[in-house]
């Protein structure tokens, strides 16, 4: 707009630009002075940061929108407000009703108003399990893009399987119609009690979803209201921070990501849940047949794997690969396992098929340590691992154990000790070696030396351990990188095996196996049901102290 000499866009008032003051403006500076000063009124206090937001920035240090696609601390509290001062069994909050973040310290009235600015007002409905389960689904259709839609929740949770492609269906104006296909939530609970689908339940919320249907949200309507706009969205908010929290959020809300309502499983399983029980059954039947294996066994461990191809053929090759592994290392008599004798050089390891180059990864397992300190067994897996080092002198090292022990007051972690005593005992460069310091379980171990595998590009590596829990090492690794194989695309070959030399019994092996059966089941998340079909088998007495301790060792 221009006026004389002057010119102005909307954000600047012209009486303003050229200093001009009347009865009216003064009126209004008045107005907003007394409008400031309420806003800036502190209505309480909170000791931890309420985030909508991702706390990792992209990589342009640009904040990441959460809240519209994942739980957050500040979804989480605001569903809560409405749950406590509804007096509902849950509560369903839209994500793009919740708008900015909160830094910890004193909170606002302007704050508040900031975080819900539209004024939408509580009402509460009563719904079916099913309009329940519905309206998640429709919630998580678009995970994990955003959706404005998308529910943060109290009172309930749930899983979204964001692998499995969305198959809610809707009209030509974007509401929901119905569920076409497979849902992507799953196990959602209320009360610790799966969601009855028949069952009826009183669910708090806001006008703008629950009555207007905002976001598509149409299976709400027609649905009985018990409560209709009874207060304004900022107002639950402040009553409920003030009337159940004291005034102060607290440590409650510390974690970003909210207290784990929501939880997005982004990987298919490596097992259909129609074959848990058939594959806890194979790894049953696979122990068994530790002790003395039979052609019995075998036409057992054959029709398990009938019984998994009938049900779900895709589950096949992984139990297939279980088998394999599980026949070659703890059913074949004639395994070959590498003993470490003490020597420089690993010279009996130089035609055992190992490459001498960066892509081939030394891994090392960790064992308990005691008082803060590396045992005797520790250190000998490390001497192992340096004589390796040094015949194969351009592979790299990995060692992989946390903090162990019961008397550790420093936190000392056996990778870190392990690290140290390979560069300062046995002289290996420190740059060839990674770290692993939080795995406290075979299963750990695997897991996490994976992750630096792939970090590193590494196609192929060889394990040092004690000679009695190489078995286990073994096909803990190779079942990882069976997994890593199918999910990723990303293999690695697992070649010979080194092993500070420690004699056990037969029973210790059997008792080994049927811990290395139970972290399998881990890594596949069979459920603990399925897995009661193992043998009960106590320790024997006398072996090793890595197998007594509450934490395994590593």
């Amino acid at each position: 707009v221009t006026a004389g000499l002057y010119t102005w866009n909307n954000s600047v008032p012209l009486p303003a630009m050229l200093g001009l003051k009347n009865d009216m403006s003064l009126a209004v500076d008045r107005a907003l002075a007394a409008l400031n000063e309420e806003l800036g009124t502190v209505v309480a206090k909170t000791s931890v940061d309420l985030t909508i937001s991702d706390p990792e920035p992209d990589a342009n240090g640009n904040p990441v929108r959460m809240v519209r696609r994942a739980e957050t601390n500040l979804g989480d509290l605001c569903a809560d407000a409405c749950r406590f001062q509804s007096g509902a069994d849950i509560a369903l909050v839209s994500g793009g009703g919740i708008r900015v973040n909160i830094p910890a310290g004193d909170i606002t009235l302007n704050d508040i108003l900031r975080v819900n600015p539209f004024g939408n007002e509580m009402c509460v409905l009563e719904l079916t399990g099913e309009q329940i389960l519905d309206a998640l689904e429709w919630g998580a259709h678009s995970v994990p893009a955003e959706h404005g839609g998308f529910l943060q929740v109290s009172g309930l949770s749930y899983e979204i399987h964001s692998y499995i492609e969305s198959s809610c269906t809707e009209d030509e104006n974007r509401y929901f119609t119905g569920v076409a296909g497979e849902r992507r939530v799953k196990n959602a609970f209320i009360g610790g009690e799966p969601i009855d689908p028949e069952g009826v339940y009183s669910v708090g919320g806001f006008d703008y979803l629950l009555l207007n249907q905002g976001d598509g949200y149409s299976m709400f309507k027609g649905a009985k209201v018990l409560q209709d706009r009874v207060k304004l969205d900022n107002q639950v908010l402040i009553d409920y921070i003030t009337e159940s929290l004291g005034g102060v959020i607290s440590e409650e809300y510390e974690d970003p990501f909210g207290q784990g309502r929501i939880a997005i499983i982004e990987d298919k399983p490596l097992v259909s849940e129609a074959n848990a029980g058939n594959v806890a059954q194979l790894l049953a039947d696979l122990v068994n047949a530790c002790e003395s294996p039979t052609e019995q066994d075998a036409q057992k461990i054959k029709a398990d794997l009938d019984a998994i191809a009938s049900v779900d053929p895709q589950d096949l090759p992984m139990a297939e690969s279980i088998a394999e592994y599980w026949q070659a290392l703890y059913l074949d008599p004639d395994y070959p396992l590498y003993l470490y004798k003490g020597d420089e050089l690993a010279e009996d390891l130089r035609n055992a098929g190992i490459k001498n180059s960066p892509d081939h990864a030394i891994v090392v397992l960790g064992f308990a340590l005691q008082d803060g300190e590396m045992q005797p067994e520790l250190m000998g897996r490390c001497d192992a691992a340096a004589a390796m080092a040094r015949t194969f002198h351009s592979a790299i090292l990995v060692c992989s154990g946390g903090a162990t022990g019961e008397n550790n007051p420093d936190a000392h972690t056996e990778a870190g000790l392990m690290k140290e005593y390979l560069t300062d005992h046995c002289g290996i460069e420190a740059e060839r070696i990674y770290t692993d310091e939080k795995a406290t379980t075979t299963g750990e171990n695997a897991v996490n030396t994976f992750e630096i595998l792939r970090e590193n590009n590494v196609r192929s590596i060889t394990i040092v351990t004690s000679s009695y829990h190489q078995r286990r090492g073994h096909i803990l690794y190779a079942v990882m990188a069976e997994i890593f194989r199918q999910r990723y695309g990303y293999s690695v070959d697992l070649t010979a095996n080194y092993c500070y030399d420690i004699e056990s019994s037969s029973p210790i092996q059997a008792y080994d196996a049927r811990i290395a059966a139970m972290q399998i089941a881990d890594f596949l998340s069979l459920p603990e049901d399925a897995m009661k079909v193992l043998p009960s088998m106590s320790f024997p007495g006398g072996g090793p102290q890595e197998e007594q301790s509450p934490s395994e060792g590593s």
